[in-house]
């Protein structure tokens, strides 16, 4: 670590884009520039080489009707500067030695006297813990489960465990990992996902059932859950979808993808919103940004997985099964008995804004650089 003068700027090394989804990596950056910081936005960090499959659709999209792959871009705030990455999957010996080499030759004078905040598993963002960085301070964000990671396991296993030791602070959105991180003596802070302001109150109040996912639709989504509400309600899709999965949708409509304010001009038409995420183990361990953005909007939530490790899940989220077969009735009946605690859901949702979340996270390591 450099101990020169620290310097009001963080480097964010992200896995998703700058024009994806807004995630955490994006609030993050907003919040840092609108309290005075200059920040880096690096993308994409690449945290798996892509597959053939990947790579055929990729470069060979099917134009489907259902599915559109327009993209609006976002405006990117002042203070903020976007860059690509040239960091590889690390799970290789020569990718690693590259990734050894690129932080050595570009990044390492890049992040003199800077915050270092990733949220990928890789260690050689802050040189695989040379004597020779220059950073003031280093972040690793654990958002992935990724000891659990579907793709090469023992690699990720291996390259986290090495993370936990090369950055000098470990955050992490997630319950459950904190709870892993806790057994192995590992000091960490939990910050679990947050909402902004816009999406409070952002929802139909009619009760007529109308139901819609927005987020990033892809093979390991509980597609299932998407093609039984869309058979017995109608489902609408804003976001990305995934064109390997463009067929397995059912008769749900893709409206497209939207950024900014237009989200929210679309949502509050709707009053019940999918989180489509598997019944597995892994989906028992994550915490996903839009688990309390759907719940500030003040809709009916429903999924299939069993999230119960989140706050607020067994008092508002509706646990479906999709193998009833009076599913819209269900439906229909929950979303009047709902109204009942619509507004406790929302007034639940507003006491985990990002900027509190953040608020406590940049004191902790300002005063940490002035020690």
């Amino acid at each position: 670590m450099e101990t020169g003068v620290f310097l009001k700027k963080i480097i964010i090394y992200s896995e998703v884009s700058w024009n994806f989804l807004e995630q955490r990596h994006h609030h993050l950056a907003r919040y840092a520039a609108s309290a005075g910081w200059s920040v880096e936005f690096v993308s994409r960090v690449y945290s798996r080489f892509p597959s053939f499959k990947d790579i055929f659709y990729r470069f060979f999209r099917f134009k489907i009707k259902t599915v559109k792959n327009s993209f609006n871009t976002k405006n990117i705030p002042q203070n903020i500067v976007l860059r690509r990455s040239l960091f590889l999957p690390s799970t290789t010996v020569l990718s690693s030695m590259f990734n050894l080499i690129i932080w050595f030759i570009l990044e390492r004078k890049r992040q003199r006297n800077t915050i270092v905040y990733s949220f990928i598993d890789n260690p050689y963002i802050v040189g695989n813990g040379s004597k020779y960085s220059l950073f003031k301070t280093s972040v690793f964000d654990i958002i992935h489960n990724w000891w659990s990671f579907p793709w090469n396991a023992k690699s990720h296993i291996r390259l986290v465990g090495k993370c936990l030791t090369c950055y000098e602070k470990i955050v992490t959105d997630s319950p459950h990992i904190s709870a892993k991180l806790e057994k192995e003596q590992c000091f960490h802070m939990l910050m679990l996902p947050g909402v902004t302001y816009d999406w409070l109150h952002c929802s139909s109040e009619s009760l007529v059932p109308k139901a819609l996912f927005f987020g990033n639709l892809r093979r390991n989504s509980d597609l299932n859950l998407v093609k039984i509400v869309s058979k017995c309600l109608g489902l609408d899709i804003i976001g990305l979808v995934d064109p390997s999965v463009t067929n397995e949708i059912g008769r749900a409509k893709y409206l497209g993808n939207f950024n900014g304010e237009a989200i929210f001009q679309v949502i509050k038409n709707y009053n019940i919103l999918l989180l489509p995420y598997n019944n597995s183990d892994f989906s028992k361990t994550i915490a996903p940004a839009k688990y309390f953005e759907a719940l500030a909007t003040g809709s009916l939530v429903i999924t299939c997985a069993d999230m119960s490790h989140l706050p607020g899940f067994h008092d508002f989220i509706f646990k479906v099964n999709i193998g009833s077969r009076n599913l819209k009735e269900q439906l229909s009946e929950r979303l009047i008995s709902h109204r009942r605690i619509r507004d406790d859901q929302i007034s639940f949702a507003k006491k985990n804004l990002w900027n509190h979340r953040f608020e406590l996270l940049f004191a902790d390591l300002i005063e940490n650089n002035n020690e």
